[in-house]
């Protein structure tokens, strides 16, 4: 693992436990990959529903888990494979294009028991490495993933019954996911110092954990 990969997985790996607490009951890691976050929460006896569109990731995910319940998602799917209100974690983790959808906020109301959590990474187009990447990606005709803004995203889960109850900014300094700068650690010790994983509004990413509200 690169040592930008390493401080972004430090960070996810914080905040998804910091959601799960002691025993978060059934977790659903929607865009699981190989499933290494299931696999973190498995060893602290976590139940598992792991659901992606990569077969490839997902046999690789069964493998990891082999407790766990490897749905393949077919492309374009509009529900989450999980029964009403059952489910205690939902996590999220860098699929923006899902996370940013409607209907995915919906079915997070559904299968989410009441005072259940969301976490997830927002890619956030109020920030100078958002808007600098969406305008590279609109003229390059290439899809962009910073397309909303974490404020107006945020308002739109309320309106969706979740509350953001934790939020902090990271990936503020242009490194790449492949870098292996002997800057990095400078840089993050900076981030932290000058309270920049704070400024959720204008940080590049936002990761966040959301509750379900109680009914």
């Amino acid at each position: 693992m690169t040592g930008w990969g390493r401080y972004i997985t430090r960070a996810e790996e914080r905040v998804i436990l910091r959601a799960a607490g002691g025993s978060p009951g059934l977790v659903l890691d929607n865009g699981c990959g190989e499933g290494r976050w299931t696999h973190l929460l498995g060893k602290r006896g976590s139940p598992a529903i792991c659901a992606d569109t990569d077969q490839v990731a997902l046999d690789k995910c069964r493998l990891r888990n082999p407790g766990a319940v490897c749905v393949l998602l077919a492309p374009g799917e509009r529900r989450l494979p999980a029964a009403d209100g059952s489910v205690s974690l939902i996590l999220s983790i860098e699929v923006p294009a899902v996370l940013e959808s409607r209907w995915f906020q919906e079915e997070v109301r559904r299968v989410l028991k009441p005072g259940g959590m969301l976490v997830g990474v927002f890619y956030n187009r109020n920030s100078l490495r958002g808007g600098f990447r969406a305008a590279s990606d609109f003229v390059r005709g290439s899809f962009c993933f910073y397309r909303v803004g974490f404020g107006r995203w945020r308002r739109r889960i309320r309106r969706a019954g979740l509350r953001i109850v934790h939020a902090e900014g990271l990936c503020w300094f242009p490194f790449h996911r492949t870098s292996n700068s002997r800057w990095i650690p400078l840089f993050t010790r900076l981030e932290r110092l000058a309270g920049l994983r704070a400024l959720v509004r204008f940080s590049p990413w936002v990761l966040f954990i959301a509750r379900k509200d109680r009914e």
